[in-house]
């Protein structure tokens, strides 16, 4: 299967990684307009640290018995075809594609047959884990978390492997079971850095986890408890040794105002702020902080801006106004979507008797 069409437009049947940017009428925004942006259809994108799980489907003919190679690229081209000719004309020359990585793999379907061995590019606990954050972006939080123990039985010294299970626990609301794993990830950080007498961002990375989890767990606070304030050590421990991180910044914020701290909130809030003015919740935990304050002016000021920047309502409809309207985009929009290939695997000649096995389809995940 080719990634593009000869007129140089992406094959229908290739999955993309790409989001598309909608008007508030539908429209897709083809063009880099991102001030007409009111909607986002779909977001395929891959984070940096995150992976991606991609299905095909296809039936092979039953007289294959095989080996066949199935072999998966992913390409990169740093414009669509659309947004080429916009700035290039129909007559540019050809832009470059960049084969950024790809595998081939050989399956046998012959009883007698042993299919070749995989070459391994990866261990199997970095696939593993590497599955599991796919899942995990899949919403696929259960079979996520199943593949994240694998990892920690692969290997068990191996703290982002238990964070990793706290994370699929938080999203499952086992907040009990995801304490227990991100104090297990703790330890074995802790070890790691004793052992190596330098830093480890493991260790950072699971009291982030534990402060969002103990959040979650303690709040709201009870009268005359403080255990909330166990998430705000947790939380201002990570921000003093990451201080360019906003997420920490800002769930110490959440975590301050919850335990009633309101000057440490305000603090945390401000320091946000000023790396990044835009951040929808820190302008709305500070225009309620001014406002607590009797700042009415400056509390006016952070609602205006929150009020500008959060989600308008409405922006589901539009979006579906545009997958209304490209059907063959729809299946885009599901997570964990399956691409269907016909006649991926040539069909047996005429002199064969041409039936197809009804055995279960094949799949590539």
């Amino acid at each position: 299967m080719a990634a593009y069409c000869p007129t140089g437009a992406l094959d229908p049947s290739a999955h993309s990684f790409a989001s598309t940017l909608v008007a508030e009428d539908g429209r897709p925004l083809l063009e880099h307009q991102i001030w007409l942006r009111r909607a986002v259809a779909f977001d395929a994108t891959i984070l940096p640290g995150h992976s991606a799980l991609v299905r095909y489907e296809f039936r092979i003919p039953s007289s294959i018995a095989g080996p066949i190679q199935i072999t998966a690229t992913v390409r990169y081209r740093h414009f669509n075809q659309h947004f080429l000719e916009y700035v290039l004309g129909k007559s540019h020359a050809p832009y470059p594609v960049v084969d950024m990585a790809s595998a081939t793999r050989s399956f046998s379907f012959a009883a007698s047959q042993e299919a070749p061995a995989a070459t391994k590019t990866q261990a199997d606990w970095q696939r593993w884990n590497n599955f599991g954050i796919a899942l995990l972006d899949q919403g696929e939080n259960l079979a996520a978390r199943s593949a994240f123990q694998h990892v920690a039985a692969m290997r068990p010294d191996y703290a982002d492997a238990q964070t990793n299970l706290a994370i699929a626990d938080l999203a499952l609301s086992n907040f009990a079971s995801g304490k227990r794993e991100t104090d297990a990830a703790i330890a074995l950080a802790t070890r790691a850095v004793i052992a190596a007498g330098v830093p480890n961002q493991a260790f950072e990375r699971a009291q982030y986890y534990r402060g969002l989890i103990e959040q979650v767990l303690d709040s709201p606070p009870a009268a005359g408890a403080k255990p909330i304030m166990a998430s705000v050590a947790d939380l201002s421990a990570v921000v003093r040794s990451c201080p360019r991180l906003p997420n920490a910044r800002r769930e110490l914020g959440i975590s301050s105002f919850l335990a009633g701290k309101s000057a440490a909130s305000r603090s945390s809030f401000e320091a946000l702020l000023a790396q990044d003015p835009n951040d929808l919740l820190g302008n709305y935990y500070l225009a309620v902080l001014y406002r607590r304050l009797g700042l009415m002016r400056l509390a006016s000021d952070y609602a205006y801006a929150y009020e500008s920047e959060k989600p308008a309502l409405g922006t589901g409809a539009i979006a579906l106004v545009y997958l209304r309207d490209h059907p063959e985009f729809r299946p885009e929009s599901v997570a964990g979507h399956v691409h269907i290939q016909p006649g991926i695997i040539p069909k047996p000649p005429p002199s064969s008797s041409g039936s197809e096995s009804n055995r279960p389809n094949a799949k590539q995940k």
